[in-house]
């Protein structure tokens, strides 16, 4: 197999450009809730100094849903619902541009968009509890029920504890001093935001996966490539370089997200008849907050390796960066001790059966 790194630089680049145009969706929410604020507050006043009775409780309830449901659906139409063939017809030009200006010669067949968002619409996301799976369109549309659903819970609780209007606007919509941030709907506006964040990685994967799959002649796998900094989730850390070639996995191999928020993406591994573009070239990684850049091919536990104390005590938690600094592992040993087959994190007691070194330290520790 060939790996070629202007492929993995433009992918990472893309990556990056990915998350931001994701942001920027995210942010059209704010209007909306602004809305909702605006609503809430003169709903609520509307009831006097307190909910008198079982029958203005139903009627508050029920009035707040119906509002709450139709500025939600407003901005699903209208901001979030272009979002998904957005992101397909632009990974998918995005991959035939990039293939076309590394591989001279080399034309590559584009699948037509609705295929691509009939795969990704089909594919789960396999970002439930303990690796298990959600479905994509389930994932964009029960957001909204639960978020009405929460404010309508709110407001039925401070009845039930004979909270006044006020205290329950106060418990929606969160203090000022506080920028909101203690308010329920601060909790609904950053569910909202992961839900796009997740939905647009989910949708590039996918559609990056249909391109390869039609062009197989030329890309026989995808390599997986995880952001290089602290914030990295275990399971991302794990699979940080795995490449998955299509002759041993199918179309059956961990795509992004691998979580909610994830950064991760992937990138074409080539025919070895293409081993010429393996040029060495390097990619980015941030670390005390100071950019540096470090070999392409490197993992994220090789990373790591050669960072300061607090740098892996913040990725790692200080239990387990003593072990990674301290037990003598490689970084590719600690990287089989430190995930199950699921790539999800084991506990220091199960790595301590999994791997012997871990062991030993733990008992001289002891």
């Amino acid at each position: 197999m060939a790996t070629s790194q202007l492929l993995n630089d433009a992918n990472i680049d893309h990556a990056i450009a990915l998350n931001r145009y994701a942001n920027g969706k995210a942010q059209t929410l704010l209007p909306y809730m602004r809305e909702i604020v605006q609503y809430i507050e003169v709903r609520l006043g509307r009831e006097g100094e307190t909910i008198a009775t079982q029958k203005a409780l139903n009627k508050v309830k029920f009035d707040t849903s119906k509002k709450l449901n139709s500025i939600y659906s407003n901005w699903e139409s209208d901001e979030f619902d272009p979002v998904l063939r957005e992101v397909v017809k632009n990974e998918l030009n995005f991959q035939d541009e990039t293939i076309r200006a590394t591989v001279d010669g080399y034309t590559p067949v584009l699948p037509p968009q609705k295929d691509a968002l009939s795969a990704a619409n089909n594919r789960p996301l396999l970002i439930g509890s303990k690796g298990g799976s959600i479905s994509f369109g389930k994932h964009t549309t029960k957001w909204k029920p639960e978020e009405v659903a929460r404010v309508s819970d709110l407001i039925e609780s401070g009845f039930r504890n004979s909270l006044t209007t006020q205290e329950i606007t106060r418990s929606i919509v969160g203090l000022k001093s506080q920028r909101y941030a203690d308010g329920v709907l601060n909790v609904s506006r950053a569910n909202i935001y992961s839900m796009v964040k997740t939905s647009v990685s989910h949708l590039s994967s996918s559609a990056k996966s249909e391109f390869s799959k039609q062009n197989s002649d030329l890309i026989i796998g995808e390599r997986w490539i995880s952001t290089l900094d602290v914030h990295t989730t275990p399971i991302c850390a794990d699979r940080d370089q795995t490449v998955y070639l299509f002759s041993e996995y199918g179309q059956n191999y961990p795509r992004p997200p691998a979580h909610y928020n994830c950064r991760s993406t992937m990138a074409p591994e080539l025919n070895p008849e293409y081993s010429f573009l393996t040029e060495s070239r390097t990619r980015p990684a941030v670390a005390d907050g100071k950019a540096e850049q470090v070999p392409g091919t490197q993992g994220y536990y090789t990373w790591l390796k050669n960072q300061p104390k607090a740098v892996v005590d913040d990725a790692l938690g200080p239990e387990k960066s003593k072990i990674f600094r301290n037990a003598g592992l490689s970084p590719s040993e600690f990287k089989a001790a430190a995930t199950n087959q699921f790539s999800q994190p084991l506990t220091i007691e199960q790595m301590s059966q999994k791997d012997k070194k871990i062991s030993s330290y733990l008992q001289k520790q002891g």
